[in-house]
């Protein structure tokens, strides 16, 4: 289990495209540490499963 991590908060579905690019420049960098989306009520099933 890593001691430490990335984190970002999605609350609504405008930012869905910005935590995807977070999410494959992360990728690309190969980062060490693991990215958690926290995402609130105010994000939609459909933007949820683009996501995943």
């Amino acid at each position: 289990m890593n001691k430490y991590s990335y984190i970002t908060l999605l609350t609504n579905d405008s930012y869905a495209y910005g935590v995807a690019l977070l999410v494959e420049s992360m990728s690309k960098v190969n980062t060490y540490y693991p990215l958690h989306v926290l995402i609130t009520e105010g994000v939609h099933e459909a933007t949820r499963e683009f996501l995943n």
